[in-house]
C-alpha cells in the first residue's frame, strides 16, 4: 500500500514493456531535429509517463491500442489577480510560465526564463495567441491561461495520421502540433476552396470561422519530401487543452440583458471570444437621436458594445455583432481618456471614454465645415462615458468631433477636453 492506500500497480505485460522500449529506440534512431537543451530530459521523462499511462489504462479497463475518453483538463484557481499581459514578450512568458509551473506537467516544458516568444497575435489583455519556441501554444484570456501539450510529448492532443496532433484551446480555436513539419491543409469540407495551408512549422493556431464545427473540418497531411498524402479526412474530435484560472472576474447576476448580450456575441466568428460568458452587461446607452447600445465589460480590462437596433446593411451579421476591446487605465487620474472611436456599421460619431471619479457629465460636439454645430449629452455609466449620434445626412460635409467632461451638472461649469 502507499500514501493513497491504493494497491500496488500490477506489473506491465511483457508485450507492453517491449512496445514501449521499441517506441523509445525508434525515436532515438530518428533524424536529428533542433530541440531546446531540456528536451532530452523531457524525452526521458516521457518514457516514465508512457509507462504510467499504460498502467492507468490497465487499471481503467482500456486495452492496448485503446484511448480513454477526451479529458477536460482543469487546474484549480491559482494566484488570483495575476498581472495581465501588457503586450511585451516578457509579460506573455511570465503568464504562460505561471500557468505551466502550477500544473503537474512543468517538468516537460523547461524553465520559463529560457523561453522565447515565437509569435503573439491578439488584442492586448483580452485574447492573445502565443507560441513559445515553436514548442507549445498558450492562449491568454482575461481570466485564464490555456496551454497545449508540447511537440515532444508522446501523448500530445488527439493524433492525426502523419505524426500530427490537434488540441482544442477554446470553442473556436484549435492548435496543431506538427513536429515533422508536414504540409497541413485545413478547411471546411463543404467548401474546399476555403481550405488553406497552415504555414507555421511545428505549432500553429487555427481559427474556426463562421458556423464551422470541428466535425465539419477536413484535414490533409502531406509528406513534404515525397509528396505522399498521409491523411485526407475529417478532423478527429480534439482533446481539450489545460486551462489555468489565474484571475477572478465579476460574474453575471442574471440580468435580462444577459440573453441580449449572448445573442449579439453569437453573431461574431467563434474564435473571437474564447469565453463569451466572461462579458457582463454593464449598462445601456439610450439617448434621443442616437442608436441604442448595450455596454458590457470584462472586469476592469475589457469593454464592448452591441447595437440594439442596427441599421439595415448588406454587410454580414458579424459586422453588426458585439465589438469588444481592451480597457486601458487612466494615465492621469484627473483626466478622461479616449478608449474607442469607431462604429461597426458606418461612420456614425461614436466614442467610449474612461472618466475619472469626479466626472458627472460628458458631451460630444459635432462641428461641420458648412452648417451649424450640434451638441449631444453622453451617457455616464460609472467610470465610462458613452457618446453617439445619428450619422449626418449623406453629403460632402466634413465633421470634426470634440468631447468634453465636466465635474458639475451646472451647464456653465468649465470642462476638460478629451484627448
Amino acid at each position: 500500500m502507499n500514501e493513497l492506500d491504493l494497491p500496488p500497480a500490477p506489473p506491465l505485460p511483457a508485450e507492453v514493456r517491449e512496445r514501449a522500449l521499441q517506441t523509445v529506440l525508434a525515436g532515438l534512431d530518428a533524424p536529428p531535429r533542433q530541440r531546446r537543451p531540456f528536451l532530452l530530459a523531457a524525452a526521458a521523462a516521457a518514457v516514465v509517463v508512457t509507462l504510467l499511462v499504460t498502467t492507468t489504462f490497465a487499471l481503467s479497463g482500456f486495452g492496448p491500442g485503446e484511448r480513454p475518453p477526451p479529458r477536460v483538463a482543469s487546474i484549480p484557481h491559482g494566484i488570483v489577480g495575476w498581472p495581465l499581459s501588457d503586450g511585451s514578450d516578457k509579460s506573455f512568458v511570465d503568464r504562460c510560465g505561471n500557468a505551466v509551473e502550477h500544473s503537474d506537467q512543468s517538468q516537460f516544458y523547461g524553465p520559463p526564463d529560457e523561453w522565447k516568444v515565437t509569435s503573439a497575435v491578439g488584442t492586448g489583455a483580452l485574447e492573445t495567441d502565443v507560441i513559445i519556441d515553436d514548442f507549445f501554444a498558450c492562449l491568454l484570456t482575461p481570466g485564464a491561461t490555456i496551454f497545449s501539450e508540447n511537440i515532444a510529448s508522446a501523448s500530445a492532443g488527439t493524433p492525426i495520421p502523419g505524426n500530427v496532433s490537434v488540441t482544442r484551446m477554446a470553442p473556436g480555436k484549435l492548435v496543431f502540433l506538427n513536429p515533422d513539419d508536414r504540409r497541413l491543409i485545413v478547411g471546411p469540407r463543404s467548401n474546399p476552396d476555403k481550405a488553406s495551408e497552415i504555414k507555421d512549422a511545428n505549432v500553429a493556431f487555427y481559427d474556426i470561422n463562421d458556423d464551422e464545427a470541428p466535425e465539419m473540418i477536413q484535414v490533409q497531411v502531406i509528406d513534404r519530401r515525397t509528396g505522399e498524402t498521409l491523411y485526407d479526412g475529417p478532423l478527429p474530435e480534439p482533446e481539450d487543452a489545460t486551462r489555468y484560472v489565474d484571475r477572478e472576474l465579476p460574474k453575471r447576476t442574471g440580468s435580462p440583458d444577459d440573453a441580449v448580450l449572448d445573442a449579439c456575441i453569437a453573431k461574431a466568428p467563434t474564435h473571437v471570444f474564447s469565453d463569451p460568458g466572461s462579458w457582463v452587461p454593464f449598462g445601456r446607452h439610450e439617448i434621443e437621436g442616437a442608436p441604442p447600445l448595450l455596454i458590457a465589460r470584462v472586469g476592469d480590462v475589457g469593454v464592448g458594445f452591441c447595437e440594439l437596433d442596427p441599421p439595415a446593411t448588406d454587410l454580414p451579421d458579424y459586422y453588426r455583432a458585439f465589438d469588444g476591446f481592451p480597457l486601458p487605465p487612466l494615465d492621469d487620474p484627473t483626466r478622461a481618456k479616449m478608449v474607442r472611436w469607431a462604429h461597426p456599421t458606418g461612420p456614425d460619431p461614436f466614442a467610449i471614454i474612461r472618466i475619472p471619479p469626479k466626472v458627472v457629465r460628458a458631451e460630444m460636439l459635432a462641428t461641420p465645415e458648412n452648417g451649424e454645430p450640434r451638441t449631444v449629452e453622453c451617457s455616464v455609466l460609472d467610470d465610462l462615458a458613452v457618446c453617439s449620434m445619428d450619422r449626418p445626412p449623406e453629403s460632402d460635409n466634413v465633421y470634426r468631433y470634440t468631447y468634453t467632461t465636466y465635474e458639475s451638472m451646472d451647464p456653465q461649469s468649465p470642462g476638460l477636453s478629451v484627448e
